[in-house]
């Protein structure tokens, strides 16, 4: 995932996964800030695993949960 230092909460974000797959994704305000979090430990290597739970159209973050 990456975030863009003056994200503001509101645009989307790049996704990529594990298989190569890439997305913009909207996010819920109510996990902005973890959203942002999880992308900065993940830019320097200090998280593993990120999991992003989504809402029904697959394109907007509702919950992310991340392991270090």
């Amino acid at each position: 995932m990456e975030v863009l230092p003056h994200w503001d909460g509101k645009h989307t974000v790049s996704v990529a996964e594990d298989e190569g797959n890439e997305a913009q994704m909207t996010v819920e305000p109510c996990v902005a800030n973890a959203t942002r979090r999880a992308a900065l430990l993940a830019q320097h290597g200090l998280c593993s695993r990120i999991d992003l739970g989504l809402d029904a159209s697959g394109l907007h973050i509702v919950s992310l949960y991340w392991e270090s």
